[in-house]
């Protein structure tokens, strides 16, 4: 698209027919049942971190912040191996990253996954007003927006709380911020150890971060507050 970057001008190969996607991020409600079926106790837990799925939050913007942890809202703090586990438990699988940008853009190549207006606060759960009324609340003044109207979530939101930014002919929610998702694939330029993550979430400023063709990735045992994944479900595609 026109703000692509240098590492988004790559070809991902042709994506096979047939896959299913999440409509929804996964959520905490999900995760929970699989946690209380099997026992799993994520990477986050296995460290003894102080924020985990079960009571996600943040202190890198200085006081300690806690974060919703109601069923609807987006599981986070979990890592690619947690999400992996998951998908083994459910019989499903994460999306490669060419799934993943084909179902957010669509054939017709949008920026977006609604089309090519600018995001705002009827669209996804980004960087608002009320993320910046919230944070000087805690005592934090050096907060940056994506857009000055409010979206009514100062971080994660119910998945499916913006109907506007669903994305247009595939009706999947939340795949511009909210939660960025990892992806089965791995980041193709030095390091195949990292995985791709797409989608963008709730604390970006910068729109170009939640663009459908935008890449992020992050080792494979990082997990963090806007941080899940999205399921999915067919043969794999040849794009990894």
């Amino acid at each position: 698209d026109r703000l692509s970057e240098l590492d988004e001008r790559w070809a991902y190969g042709p994506i096979m027919e047939g896959f299913y996607a999440g409509v929804y991020p996964c959520t905490v409600g999900e995760f929970r049942r699989f946690v209380e079926s099997t026992g799993y106790v994520t990477e986050a837990e296995r460290a003894g971190a102080k924020w985990t799925w079960r009571a996600p939050g943040f202190s890198w913007a200085g006081p300690d912040i806690a974060m919703p942890r109601d069923d609807r809202h987006p599981v986070v703090l979990v890592s690619w191996h947690d999400a992996q586990a998951y998908c083994a438990w459910s019989g499903l699988r994460l999306l490669t990253e060419g799934e993943w940008e084909y179902a957010a853009r669509g054939a017709e190549g949008r920026t977006y996954p609604w089309g090519e207006e600018e995001p705002g606060p009827t669209l996804l759960n980004a960087a608002g007003g009320e993320s910046k009324r919230f944070m000087a609340e805690q005592g934090v003044t050096n907060w940056l927006l994506m857009y000055e109207g409010d979206d009514g979530w100062p971080t994660t939101s119910p998945v499916g709380s913006y109907p506007r930014g669903m994305t247009k002919d595939t009706g999947l929610m939340d795949m511009a911020g909210n939660v960025w998702e990892w992806t089965e694939s791995s980041w193709e330029s030095g390091d195949e150890t990292l995985r791709v993550l797409r989608g963008g979430s709730w604390n970006n400023n910068d729109p170009s971060r939640v663009r459908a063709s935008n890449r992020n990735r992050n080792e494979p045992a990082n997990r963090n507050d806007n941080l899940g994944f999205r399921c999915a479900r067919g043969d794999m595609s040849t794009s990894r």
